[in-house]
């Protein structure tokens, strides 16, 4: 997928009173994945359970941070070496979410970037 094309839908519905948001996400590649999401009230910090439809499980927590939201984790690699996973929401002024997830293999000494998403909603 190339700069500025479409990359897939993302719906966010909030389940359970409010308590918990739900995201689905579907890429145009096939790829599907789905979130619950949960302010844990007895740790003060957000969580995040990931899951998709190729094996992968991200369990993440953080915070807002900077008019945002930075959630970070530990996983595997493909090769089954340890990384630390780190996604940043950022909201823009033109009614968009930037979205910035990235992987570090050293302990977040440095980042390489997985997914750079600009989201855009739609009614």
């Amino acid at each position: 997928m190339s700069k500025g094309q479409f990359a897939g839908n993302s719906k966010i519905t909030k389940i359970l009173n409010g308590c918990v948001i739900l995201e689905e996400y579907q890429a145009v590649s096939g790829y599907r994945g789905k979130s619950l999401n949960i302010f844990d009230k007895q740790q003060q910090h957000w969580h995040q359970s990931w899951t998709d439809n190729a094996g992968l499980l991200l369990q993440l927590n953080g915070n807002r941070y900077n008019d945002g939201m930075v959630l970070q984790g530990p996983g595997l690699d493909s090769e089954g070496k340890p990384v630390l996973h780190r996604i940043t929401w950022q909201p823009k002024k033109n009614n968009t979410v930037h979205q910035h997830w990235q992987s570090s293999g050293n302990e977040g000494k440095s980042w390489e970037t997985l997914f750079y998403g600009i989201y855009h909603k739609i009614q």
